[in-house]
């Protein structure tokens, strides 16, 4: 329905990449969406070279994805991270990752409006600060995760 929204309303020029499995098999849509099952880091990085996206986007499910909100965490959630991609993502899932405004675009229950907004502020200063904010970000859980390793690494030490 985004999709068809997104086109009545006269939003064309926008692509998004499925990266996995999909149901997904509506061929009026065929020229904004592309498929791609699994693939390797090496072609992973071709089809981001390739389609250079804007944006990472995941609809979690409360009932099928609520292990994400306790105790695990998305690979997409690293896939964002490491490719500077910000999120448009539920709300909740979101800051259970540790994203906030300035570093990804949340939805409650409207996804239209967040993917609406998120095309609308492609190449402005809203943009490029949400990508600003997500390498800071990056950046901090890099060197958190450093210190963490290096003060465990010592404890061993310690007891050894």
């Amino acid at each position: 329905k985004t999709i068809e929204k997104l086109l009545k309303n006269g939003i064309k020029n926008f692509r998004f990449i499925l990266i996995g499995r999909s149901e997904f098999k509506d061929l009026r849509f065929r020229n904004h969406i592309s498929f791609f099952l699994n693939p390797t880091t090496l072609e992973l990085n071709e089809i981001l070279k390739s389609h250079n996206p804007h944006y990472t986007l995941m609809n979690f499910d409360d009932f099928a994805h609520k292990h994400y909100l306790y105790d695990s965490t998305s690979g997409l959630r690293q896939f964002s991270l490491v490719y500077n991609l910000p999120f448009v993502i539920n709300k909740k899932f979101g800051e259970s990752f540790g994203f906030d405004k300035s570093n990804a675009i949340f939805y409650d229950s409207n996804l239209y409006e967040a993917i609406y907004y998120a095309i609308k502020i492609i190449n402005t200063d809203k943009y490029w600060n949400l990508k600003s904010n997500l390498h800071n970000l990056n950046e901090k859980l890099n060197y958190d995760s450093i210190a963490l390793l290096k003060s465990c690494i010592l404890k061993l030490k310690d007891k050894g």
